[in-house]
C-alpha cells in the first residue's frame, strides 16, 4: 500500500478523534466526561482499531488472492470437476474460511506452480 495513502488514513482517524472526544461517554452505566474516558482509552482504542486494519485489510487480499487463483486452476483444467478436485477444495475453503484459505495456500498455491496442478490429480 502507498505510503501516502496509509498517511491519509492515519490522519483523517486523528482529526475525527475530536467528534468522538466531545461525545457523551458512558462507563459502567454512568455518564463520564469523554475527556477522561479517551484519558485513560483511547490509546487501547486506537491501538485495536488500527491493528484490525492492519491485519483486516491484506488478510482479506489474501482471501482474494487464493479464490481467484483456484477459480484459474479450475479454469484452466476442467478435468479437476471431474475428479472432485474442485469440489473438495471448494467445500475446505468456504466451510473452514481462514483455515481452509491457509490450507489451500500451503498445499496448493506454494506447491504448485502457477495454474499447474497436483500430480495425482491429472488424467
Amino acid at each position: 500500500m502507498n505510503k501516502k495513502i496509509i498517511l491519509l488514513i492515519l490522519f483523517l482517524m486523528l482529526v475525527s478523534l475530536p467528534i468522538f472526544v466531545s461525545a457523551t461517554c458512558y462507563y459502567n452505566n454512568k455518564e463520564i466526561p469523554c475527556d477522561v474516558f479517551w484519558k485513560d482509552y483511547g490509546g487501547l482504542f486506537v491501538f485495536i482499531f488500527v491493528g484490525a486494519f492492519l491485519i483486516g485489510i491484506p488478510w482479506t487480499i489474501f482471501v482474494i488472492i487464493m479464490a481467484l487463483d483456484f477459480v484459474k486452476r479450475v479454469m484452466k483444467n476442467p478435468e479437476l470437476v471431474d475428479n472432485k478436485w474442485a469440489l473438495k477444495w471448494a467445500l475446505i475453503m468456504i466451510l473452514t474460511g481462514s483455515i481452509g484459505t491457509i490450507l489451500y495456500y500451503f498445499k496448493i498455491y506454494r506447491k504448485f506452480k502457477k495454474g499447474d496442478t497436483p500430480n495425482g490429480y491429472k488424467k
